[in-house]
């Protein structure tokens, strides 16, 4: 099957935006408006998720067995890794308990806030931005998780329409992405508007895949590829650190034109994103993604403790109320600034590395030896 490498690298790419977008460093490049702007990669990972699984999945239908091997692989990509980072976030809550019974107070306490026991079963089924009602803010424990909640559900619509109608496939997929843009556009009041974000940019996806099937009909030289890559990114890039009326609807329609212009890998930037650096990078994303809050909680904590033996305040808080508070890394100097963050990605790029081998990857592993009894069953001898 097919691997688009630019894309993987592109995805790469989203992962380090929104690691920089959750990073608060104050003298920092971190801080200019295109970067502040990071979260905005999320769009870009639904939209690569859809026309992935279309390409993946989406051009037979499923039978029950189909389905079932389907799922496995889903679940088995996503949960481990999902299910450890889970584990690491209590464990910091129950140091911040014990911290606090020591004198060391941080910006919550303990299992406060969002971060309570009640939130942890949610959690642990990816269910938590399901249930969270609209302007609540119920993310909780690893916050990047909520669009790990849309997706893998989304992945259970997809795969029952591919089961049970997939006559009408193409349609329901225009239908779902349209009614989600519209419900995101007018805030529907009860469901998260983040699930029609995921919804409109998952199903959009899946109608770039066909776009990319009827492009690859023609006969198009590689200097247009050249072309449709250049104009892509510099209209998502130029669209990116702006806020105005339709954007949600635009930027993604924006990420559409970049994921069909690089799926085909015969542009310049193309050869740029399938180097053996970036698709390493690409490879990552996922653990990336899942690991780097973790990683910028624990480089906070150590901040502030450092801050309380020196006497110096290394993280200010700035905000109007306390749903905008933020908590910055702060040395003095524009310089050390941006080497802590040049530092933070090296390391959400190491850890993110032993993730993967570790966890990520045996647990895909295990899904596809799941996968292969499924396919090959065990026979049992016939009793005399």
């Amino acid at each position: 099957m097919k691997r688009f490498c630019a894309l993987d690298g592109l995805r790469g790419v989203g992962a380090i935006l929104v690691v920089i977008y959750h990073t608060h460093v104050l003298g920092a490049l971190s801080e200019f408006s295109f970067f502040r702007n990071g979260y905005r990669a999320v769009e870009f990972f639904f939209v690569l998720s859809g026309f992935v699984m279309y390409h993946a999945y989406g051009q037979k239908s499923l039978d029950f067995l189909r389905f079932k091997r389907f799922l496995i692989s889903r679940t088995f990509r996503i949960f481990p890794l999902h299910i450890v980072m889970l584990i690491f976030f209590i464990f910091l809550e129950i140091l911040k308990y014990i911290a606090g019974l020591k004198g060391y107070n941080f910006s919550t306490p303990a299992f406060s806030g969002n971060n309570t026991p009640s939130a942890i079963l949610p959690n642990l089924f990816l269910i938590e931005e399901w249930l969270g009602k609209p302007g609540t803010g119920t993310r909780s424990f690893n916050t990047p998780t909520w669009s790990i909640s849309i997706e893998y559900y989304t992945y259970l619509i997809f795969g029952s329409i591919l089961l049970f109608i997939p006559g009408i496939k193409k349609y329901l997929f225009i239908f779902l992405s349209i009614l989600s843009f519209v419900a995101l556009e007018n805030h529907y009041p009860y469901l998260n508007n983040s699930i029609f974000r995921g919804l409109s940019c998952f199903f959009i996806g899946c109608l770039c895949y066909l776009v990319y099937l009827e492009i690859g009909k023609l006969k198009l030289t590689t200097k247009i590829f050249y072309l449709l890559e250049v104009v892509s990114i510099g209209i998502a890039g130029a669209i990116f650190p702006f806020d105005f009326a339709y954007k949600d609807v635009v930027i993604t329609l924006s990420f559409c034109l970049v994921v069909i212009s690089f799926s085909f890998d015969r542009g310049i930037i193309s050869a740029f994103l399938k180097t053996k650096i970036m698709n390493h990078v690409g490879k990552l994303s996922y653990s990336i993604y899942l690991t780097h809050y973790a990683i910028l909680n624990v480089i906070l904590s150590f901040a502030m403790i450092a801050g309380k033996i020196s006497g110096n305040n290394f993280t200010p808080t700035f905000g109007n109320n306390i749903q905008t508070m933020e908590r910055y890394i702060a040395s003095g100097n524009s310089l050390i600034d941006n080497f802590i963050v040049i530092l933070i990605i090296a390391i959400v790029l190491f850890i993110s590395g032993l993730t993967y081998s570790f966890i990520e990857l045996k647990g895909i592993q295990y899904g596809k030896q799941l996968n292969k009894k499924i396919d090959n069953p065990v026979s049992l001898p016939l009793s005399v």
